[in-house]
């Protein structure tokens, strides 16, 4: 029984092999779709996880009382959008002194360089949030955080590869959060470059907050600190279960800031965003059922010309099942054969891909091979067979002794 099935395995294969340019295109084509599968699904993944990681850096962010939750929290992690107003700096000043609070840190913005926001904040940032591994921000950082109150930077990996800045670049500040604002007159130094983290703060500079005020219609002249306005304050508790409290004591108090749980914000982007990235996955399964239809096609079309073939096979010995068995494993071989050559290519592609998305855009993409690709072969094998059903039966019912006949 075994020696029978090695047997047929091997004439399957040397029957793919007899037709090399049809055998190649379709494989081909389920590789594409294959691949295509693949990327796209790993990239969203490690999007979908570089969104949620970013959003567990602080439990809460308190924002304007106006604008949206999503608004504030685009704005203050993901820097962008436009911030939806200010609060005042009391707010801040009363949820730093609240004994539930681990840290607290304000968030001032309004101005870019060369397209990159500029944040005005605190050294103890960098020290809070983390990357996808768990490690502070300023770890593994070139040089040193800004000291508070000087005109010095730290900038995103990300900044520092697009705008050529490094450990020493002075430059200065347009106002506005979009390109072509009225540049300001004070200047900063780079003091530090963030290592490559995967969060939004590879895109962003960072700037020590007295200096954001220092700027001329950023606040009023001698304007006392606790009448600064701020964009967001970023919340990090001592205790997560303590989040729902804080949020109610939000909306049950005077309205000067709206409190914002950004797990819940960055879900619910998620869930549209999900909608989208759902469509292109059905187009890239689109792509792999059409390679198992042209591999229906291609079988079916060359059973007239194998019917002599079948015919001695059957009159050999050979059974009705083995038959039957015989082009199925073609179909199998032609989708597993693309399939795996598919999941190479979409991992190449992407492990090709990972430095310049996270140099670029911050998405820290992770590559190997996971569950999902071992389902995906296992669908493949499904697609194999059920592509291979209609072939095998039109082979299976070929009269044999009208086959056997010589040709004139």
């Amino acid at each position: 029984m075994l020696s029978t099935s090695v047997a047929v395995l091997r004439l399957a294969w040397q029957s793919v092999r007899r037709r090399p340019l049809s055998s190649f295109l379709t494989a081909l084509v389920v590789a594409l779709g294959v691949a295509l599968v693949v990327a796209v699904e790993t990239v969203r993944a490690s999007a979908d996880r570089s969104f949620t990681e970013t959003a567990r850096g602080y439990d809460v962010i308190l924002g304007p009382p106006q604008g949206s939750p999503l608004q504030i929290v685009l704005s203050t992690l993901f820097h962008v959008d436009e911030p939806p107003g200010t609060l005042p700096w009391s707010a801040y000043d009363a949820i730093r002194k609240d004994p539930r609070v681990a840290a607290a840190i304000p968030y001032a913005m309004g101005d870019t360089y060369r397209g990159h926001r500029v944040v005005g904040t605190v050294p103890a940032m960098f020290e809070v949030l983390t990357d996808g591994e768990g490690r502070a921000l300023q770890d593994g950082m070139r040089g040193r955080l800004f000291g508070e109150g000087r005109f010095e930077a730290v900038v995103g990996s990300v900044v520092a590869s697009r705008t050529g800045m490094g450990i020493g670049t002075t430059f200065g500040v347009s106002h506005g959060l979009v390109e072509g604002g009225q540049p300001h007159k004070e200047r900063w130094a780079v003091v530090g470059v963030l290592r490559p983290t995967g969060t939004a703060h590879d895109r962003a500079i960072s700037i020590p907050i007295a200096t954001f005020y220092a700027i001329p219609g950023h606040t009023v002249p001698d304007q006392e600190e606790e009448a600064r306005p701020l964009s967001a304050v970023g919340v990090r508790l001592k205790s997560p279960a303590l989040r729902l409290l804080i949020l109610q004591e939000s909306r049950t108090g005077k309205a000067e800031a709206q409190a914002v749980l950004p797990a819940d914000q960055v879900r619910k982007l998620m869930a549209i965003v999900g909608d989208v990235n759902q469509g292109v996955t059905i187009v890239a399964w689109i792509v792999t059922v059409v390679a198992a239809v042209s591999i229906l096609v291609g079988l079916y079309n060359t059973i007239q010309g194998r019917r002599r073939e079948i015919a001695v096979l059957r009159a050999l010995g050979a059974r009705p099942a083995h038959v039957f068995g015989l082009i199925l494993l073609e179909a199998l071989i032609l989708c597993l054969v693309g399939g795996a050559f598919g999941l190479l290519l979409g991992h190449g592609a992407v492990a090709a891909a990972a430095p310049t998305l996270l140099g670029s855009y911050g998405v820290r993409v992770d590559v190997g091979i996971g569950g999902h690709d071992l389902q995906m072969l296992g669908a493949l094998v499904v697609l194999g067979l059920l592509a291979g059903l209609l072939p095998a039966w039109r082979g299976l019912t070929t009269p044999v002794a009208d086959n056997l006949q010589a040709e004139p």
